[in-house]
């Protein structure tokens, strides 16, 4: 399972406090846990040890001469390809989760997002530009939440992780509620508590050093189906049918 945690625009003497946060989802990856504390970022990781046991699976993967650092929680299903394509001597051990850095490093945001195959939820930072990326799989199947306060942002596997370090944001939506009881869950990016939002399936959260951010949706099924299948149904109706057929 594993779990994520991190604040953008961190203190250090907010430490203790981070890592408070990141025990209250120790239960999702009680196996191994690390962090990334550099100027202005810090990152931990609760892991579930599924693929390379040793310490050359611990997250994060932090890269020497950029600086750059990754955590992830999924599972990428076609990493032996990737890591062919990328050249295996790159790589510190035989976790699935470190191509998420060499093919970031190599290919760009975009590009990697494009060949992985898989489910996860992750978070890149850049201290080449100070920014923060975070992403979720293409259906949303691993979570992730977030929160801003002025410049900072928070990000967790679990709402309660952000709650812990940002206590402000303990105070419900009712809206968010109301989903809740209707829907079994709060429609994306609402959640039961103000300021404490989802990241929509399919898409990253691009969050510069200054707190301004940009959402951009890198995979929508509703598209990709009207591109392969133009004008097909001319109706619900006709829709259903079909379904009813095959």
């Amino acid at each position: 399972m594993c779990g994520i945690f991190g604040v953008l625009n961190f203190s250090s003497q907010r430490l203790e406090d981070a890592r408070n946060a990141l025990h209250t989802i120790t239960h999702r990856g009680p196996d191994q846990c690390g962090e990334h504390v550099a100027d202005g970022i810090y990152l931990g990781h609760r892991r579930l040890s599924i693929r390379d046991l040793s310490e050359n699976g611990r997250q994060p993967f932090v890269d020497r001469e950029t600086g750059v650092a990754v955590i992830v929680n999924g599972e990428i299903w076609n990493d032996k390809d990737l890591r062919a394509q990328l050249g295996e001597t790159r790589f510190r051990g035989h976790s699935d989760c470190e191509v998420f850095l060499h093919g970031y490093l190599t290919w760009g945001l975009e590009s990697l997002l494009q060949r992985l195959d898989g489910f996860f939820a992750a978070a890149i930072h850049d201290p080449r530009d100070g920014s923060l990326h975070l992403i979720k799989d293409r259906f949303g199947k691993k979570p992730l939440y977030y929160a801003q306060d002025g410049e900072t942002w928070v990000f967790a596997s679990e709402a309660k992780a952000i709650l812990a370090y940002t206590p402000a944001c303990r105070v419900f939506d009712l809206q968010g509620i109301q989903h809740w009881i209707t829907y079994r869950g709060s429609r994306q990016p609402k959640t039961i508590f103000k300021g404490v939002k989802k990241l929509t399936a399919g898409s990253y959260l691009s969050i510069k050093q200054n707190g301004q951010s940009t959402e951009k949706s890198y995979y929508d099924l509703i598209e990709l189906t009207h591109r392969h299948y133009p004008a097909k149904f001319a109706s619900d109706e006709q829709l259903d049918e079909h379904v009813e057929h095959l």
